[in-house]
Formats: structure tokens, sequence, C-alpha cells
């Protein structure tokens, strides 16, 4: 376990779309190409950042439960959990090193957290790789586990995504012999940072299990909060609440750093800024 560092950083998100569309004239063409990508992003970043809520209306999250978290010493976010909450991004490109805090418990269950590559069948368990057992308790200096991603033999070289699983449901006691406590083993409720992939959700009216936010002190970083009871709770989202340190929204940077960032067998490849060494040389 580390404690966490500070690392004043933000940036903004961005969204890839692929239009088609006929048009003859390679102008016009080009011209209705940009104005749909336009109109496209601004809709989808209306949409993600709307007021969110659950199907029944309740608008999330309720209570003072996460806001007293995020915005209090050490984290000091200052987030509006209400009009900064989000359902994206659902999947993300890791720095050659990412950093997961266990910041919060507020559910009864014993929950487990950990990734996935993107594309994977993920109703497999083999594909799902495990951060926080359920057996890990969040506590002060948080819980934190960092996980090399260049080399990794799990990791894929493209977007992963994460997932929570819950021990409801489960009909044996399993490897940790408790009932209480998730386990990577197919039993329990699985919750997704894509939503599509929760195949018990009602497509049509779905139920949110997570929401997302953007760090204000922590670089390239999001929080991911948790409702853990299948379509019901108190819709607090901090059941199970994480930071991971070192996320990207698209393709990994190139550092000025001798590091392999973007973990292509190169070094500082493209980076336009001057690097120096400690001394300045």
């Amino acid at each position: 376990t580390s404690n966490i560092n500070l690392k004043p950083h933000k940036r903004s998100d961005h969204q890839l779309f692929r239009l088609q569309y006929s048009a003859s004239s390679p102008s016009l063409k080009w011209l209705r190409s940009a104005l749909l990508t336009l109109s496209a992003c601004l809709l989808l970043s209306a949409q993600a950042r709307a007021q969110l809520s659950q199907p029944d209306g309740t608008q999330i999250p309720v209570g003072n439960a996460l806001p007293n978290i995020l915005n209090s010493p050490p984290l000091s976010e200052g987030i509006n959990v209400v009009s900064d909450a989000s359902l994206v991004p659902e999947v993300f490109t890791p720095a050659r090193e990412l950093t997961f805090s266990f910041i919060a418990e507020g559910g009864g269950y014993e929950n487990a957290f950990g990734w996935y590559n993107l594309g994977d069948d993920v109703t497999n368990p083999n594909n799902r790789f495990l951060i926080f057992n359920c057996r890990v308790e969040p506590r002060n200096p948080y819980v934190t586990s960092t996980v090399n991603f260049c080399g990794n033999p799990d990791w894929k070289g493209g977007p992963i995504g994460f997932f929570l699983i819950t021990p409801e449901g489960r009909t044996t006691r399993g490897a940790f012999r408790d009932r209480n406590c998730a386990q990577n083993d197919g039993q329990g409720y699985v919750y997704f940072s894509e939503p599509r992939l929760n195949t018990f959700e009602s497509s049509n009216n779905p139920y949110i299990h997570h929401l997302v936010y953007r760090s204000n002190t922590f670089e390239n970083a999001f929080y991911f909060g948790f409702e853990d009871l299948f379509r019901g709770g108190d819709n607090d989202f901090e059941d199970t609440l994480i930071l991971v340190e070192g996320l990207f929204v698209g393709q990994a940077a190139e550092l000025c750093d001798n590091l392999d960032d973007d973990c292509d067998g190169r070094v500082d490849e493209g980076v336009s800024e001057l690097c120096q060494t400690a001394c300045g040389e």
C-alpha cells in the first residue's frame, strides 16, 4: 500500500464518432461530416452531463455521504456530485502504471473490484482481473494497489473497463466460506463500467449502478462510485468508491519522462516539449 500523492491537473474528455453519409461532392462530404460530428459531440456531452435519475424518477446521487467523502480532506475535490455525475467514459486507455485506491465502502456487502479488456467475454470469470477482493477494507490512509500494464500478460494492449462483483444471490459460501463475500466464481451480480454488459438489466429501462467522476485533484484520475443492490438501495453511490489514477480517454500520451508511457516499446517518441535531465542538461 502507499499514500496518495496530490498532482493537480485536469484534462477534457474526448469522444470519437464514426458517421456514415452519402454525398457526391468531397467538399460537401467533409463539411457534413464535420457538422454531424460536432452535433453528436454536443448531444452526447449534454446527455452525459444532464442530471441523472433512476427509472423510478429518483435523481441521483442521493444524500450527503458521497459529497462529504469527495469534498473533505484529504481528497478536497470540489465536485458537485449531482451536476458532475456521469456515465462516461465507459472504457479507458491505461498508462504504463495504474494506481487503485479503495476510498470508501458504505454498503453492507463485501464487494470485489477489478478490470477487464474491452471486447473480452466478461461472463467468463477468467477474463475478469481482481484488484480488491472482498476481504479488503478501506482505511485511512487509503488502501492502494499499483498495477504495471506494460508487459502485463493479462492486458491485451487496448482499452479497459472496470467491474464490481457483489455477493447478492450467492448460493454457496465459496472459497472464502462466506456468502456475504463477493468472489470471482460466476455467482453474484456483476456491474460493469459498460452498462450494456449488465445483461440481467432491462435494455429499455436500465437501473444505474455506477457513476463516474473526473478528479479535480489527481492527474488523469477518475472515481467510480457503485450502488450494489440489484435495482434497489439508497442511491448514495458510495457502497464501493474507487479512485483510479493513470487513465487516459483515447490514446495514451507519451510524456517526457524517460519511460515508455504508451507501452509501444519506444521511449519519449514524438514529445515536443524540451526534455532535460534533473541536472538541467
